[in-house]
């Protein structure tokens, strides 16, 4: 299996996003995982964490598709 080298990532509080505590945008280059202040700043921070694992990971499946797309 190929290995993955991510380049860019760049993680952003967001102060108006209050419908989901995370989400993850990937334009071709960059990985944007931006995460709830709203949401996550009453939460445990065992919640954060998972919140950006799980962000990260769609990251990374969206760098495994690009990947398969190339070969």
């Amino acid at each position: 299996m190929p290995q993955i080298c991510l380049l860019s990532l760049k993680v952003k509080w967001s102060k108006r996003m209050t419908l989901c505590a995370g989400l993850c945008v990937y334009d071709g280059q960059l990985v944007s995982v931006r995460l709830s202040e709203p949401l996550l700043k009453l939460r445990p921070r065992s919640d954060l964490i998972n919140t950006l694992l799980h962000e990260m990971i769609h990251g990374l499946l969206q760098l495994q598709l690009q990947l398969q797309l190339q070969l």
